[in-house]
């Protein structure tokens, strides 16, 4: 029964929320600094018209989907490092990835929000633009 269960918020404002077992999907729309704990989610996580969004996955996730947001971050488990994410006209995303070993500290890297297109020989080429 469980992999029936969908999450959907919308509208939220300096909320927290923790969902525990597995999640068909989870939905979040037009959120204001919005917070969310999952353990797992089968099929996808999608983000679209929020702003300050943090998600931490403490299973798996298989994919994110991210759609004009601004100011989104994703805290990962080990289970969810295949995960895909799907971004499109949002800006300052970043993942925090865990260590491979215990001795090591979290790494949290930055997702491009500003690509290169070059168009040559017929074809278009995309490359993200890294500052510094």
């Amino acid at each position: 029964w469980y992999q029936r269960r969908v999450h959907g918020v919308c509208g939220c404002e300096n909320v927290f929320l923790s969902i525990t077992g597995k999640v068909n999907s989870i939905a979040i729309m037009a959120s204001k600094r919005f917070d969310i704990r999952f353990q797992s989610c089968i099929s996808s996580v999608e983000v679209c018209g929020s702003d300050r969004v943090r998600m931490e996955v403490t299973g798996v996730v298989p994919s994110i989907s991210v759609d004009k947001c601004n100011d989104v971050g994703f805290i990962l488990s080990k289970d969810s490092l295949g995960v895909e994410i799907l971004s499109c006209a949002s800006t300052g995303m970043n993942v925090t990835i865990p260590p491979e070993s215990d001795d090591h500290d979290m790494m949290e890297v930055s997702i491009p929000d500003q690509f290169m297109h070059k168009v040559a020989g017929g074809k278009v080429t995309t490359a993200p633009v890294v500052h510094g």
